[in-house]
């Protein structure tokens, strides 16, 4: 399952994930966003946020200090 094309991202503030008790939706829950994919794809979160990371330096032009 090739991830090499992913760049993870929320609905903030629109779309709170299920059963996170506040009324908007932060940057941060793109973790819930992350798992869900792992889910879906069969592999883990952790594969998914390094595949993520990879597409936003790639994209962005962009490396992490």
């Amino acid at each position: 399952m090739s991830l090499n094309r992913i760049i993870l991202e929320t609905d903030s503030p629109y779309f709170v994930p299920s059963g996170v008790q506040r009324d908007v939706s932060l940057p941060g829950d793109v973790a819930y966003v992350a798992a869900k994919v792992a889910e879906l794809k069969g592999v883990t979160v952790e594969s998914v946020l390094a595949a993520n990371l990879e597409s936003v330096e790639h994209v962005y032009k962009i490396r992490p200090q």
